[in-house]
């Protein structure tokens, strides 16, 4: 970016349009999360509803499921997160 090529007040422009994306992205991600939130909730019920069908199952494996699903949820939030702070990193940046 040229920086030396704009004006102060043409910065300025700049600057507030770069944080009204930012903000713009953060309500999307926090869309996402609850969406992802959402699909928790349907995926435990579908849970409870195997294990009431399954009764020959053993309990641990079912148990063992559950946890797998929770640890792949804790990964999608968690790049999320990320994604949050390379935006800043790159406005910093330029």
């Amino acid at each position: 970016m040229q920086l030396l090529a704009f004006k102060p007040s043409e910065l300025l422009l700049l600057q507030q349009q770069q944080q009204q994306q930012q903000q713009q992205q953060q309500q999307q991600q926090q869309q996402e999360q609850q969406q992802q939130q959402q699909q928790q909730q349907q995926q435990q019920q579908q849970q409870q509803q195997q294990q009431e069908q399954q009764h020959q199952y053993p309990l641990k494996q079912q148990q063992q499921q559950q946890q797998q699903q929770q640890q792949q949820q804790q990964q999608q939030q968690q790049q999320q997160q990320q994604q949050q702070i390379y935006v800043y990193i790159l406005v910093l940046v330029c």
